[in-house]
């Protein structure tokens, strides 16, 4: 039973008309007619208005006055080294998500800037420890999918020496061996939608199409996925020669890899392996990976033979839409 004035407000109007130029552009005198039309406002029969959780969770500028959504505030949490043993910083929002967008996102880069160098072109660049269109993509997944019906956690970003973590609440929407080929799916479809307004997701489910390409282009392991009793996990580590990588990153970042070039259309070859492995200057090389990948397939039941065979037919089933990670992981990469 608000007024137009009190939510006005409440709300950052000004945030989302500088945000939705990016995406789906609105006109400053129609910015609250768009709020009802989106659902982030109700209007109610006297002439009053109402905020939904949805309009104080993307615009609110104060998350605390709305006391059932203070707990889902952004947490930013630095350490010292490799554990938890020592905060070096931590910064929790007070505002709604796109509101606080970009101002987290230029947090955490600031947070893992490692140096700078000049390029080619003679202009001077920061370099990050770890891939920034990565960490974008993963922190818009950590506001968008999580669980609001699961009270307790705050989306969390947790930043390490040699990780990034971020969790947020509920489970897994598709297999996690199906993240970067399966159809989008959410279950907060007004906030993804207003993330698409706004230009922070595309709503294409191409959110780790961008992280199984980026994370051999940059030298790490592709992010591990943690599913946990009611939250989800996922782990950025550094660069990484792959003879340091453990047997579980250097095949969930080949067959992830693989699973990228499947859904346009390609397979993974003798030349993209050795792409992936450019970076390593151990005595571990792409040919010696790739043989790690068909006995860590062949390791489902399928039989090492078979796995040989499935890999030198390069095409053979990899169609079928229900594969086991390890039984597609045969499937789709080429022998050297």
């Amino acid at each position: 039973n608000l007024s137009r004035k009190q939510v006005e407000e409440r709300l950052d109007f000004e945030a989302m008309y500088n945000m939705r130029q990016r995406g789906t552009p609105v006109e400053r005198s129609m910015l609250f007619d768009e709020a009802v039309a989106c659902g982030m406002v109700t209007s109610n029969k006297d002439s009053t208005y109402s905020i939904t959780n949805l309009g104080a969770l993307l615009y609110a500028k104060n998350l605390s006055v709305f006391r059932n959504l203070a707990e889902k505030s952004i947490r930013v949490i630095e350490y010292s080294g490799d554990s938890k043993i020592e905060t070096v910083d931590e910064y929790r929002t007070t505002a709604g998500y796109v509101v606080e967008f970009e101002k987290i996102y230029r947090m955490i880069l600031g947070k893992i800037a490692d140096h700078e160098e000049i390029g080619e072109d003679g202009i001077r660049r920061t370099v990050y420890r770890f891939p920034y269109i990565t960490i974008r993509e993963l922190l818009a997944n950590t506001l968008g999918h999580q669980d609001f019906t699961i009270t307790g956690l705050h989306p969390m970003v947790e930043i390490f020496e040699n990780r990034i973590e971020l969790s947020n609440t509920g489970t897994l929407l598709v297999p996690d061996d199906r993240l970067v080929d399966f159809p989008p799916r959410t279950r907060n479809e007004g906030l993804m939608k207003e993330f698409f307004n706004v230009g922070i997701s595309e709503s294409r489910g191409t959110g780790w199409d961008k992280i199984a390409a980026a994370s051999p282009a940059f030298g790490c392991p592709t992010p591990q996925v943690e599913v946990l009793d009611d939250a989800v996990r996922v782990s950025l580590m550094g660069r990484k020669k792959i003879g340091d990588m453990t047997s579980e990153e250097k095949m969930w970042t080949i067959y992830s890899y693989a699973c990228y070039l499947w859904v346009s259309k390609k397979y993974l070859t003798n030349q993209d392996g050795s792409a992936i492995v450019s970076y390593e200057r151990a005595k571990m090389g792409w040919q010696t990976a790739w043989r790690g990948a068909k006995s860590y397939g062949a390791n489902k039941g399928t039989g090492y033979a078979h796995a040989q065979r499935l890999c030198r037919a390069g095409t053979a089933h990899t169609g079928k839409a229900l594969r086991t990670f390890r039984e597609r992981l045969c499937d789709q990469i080429s022998e050297p």
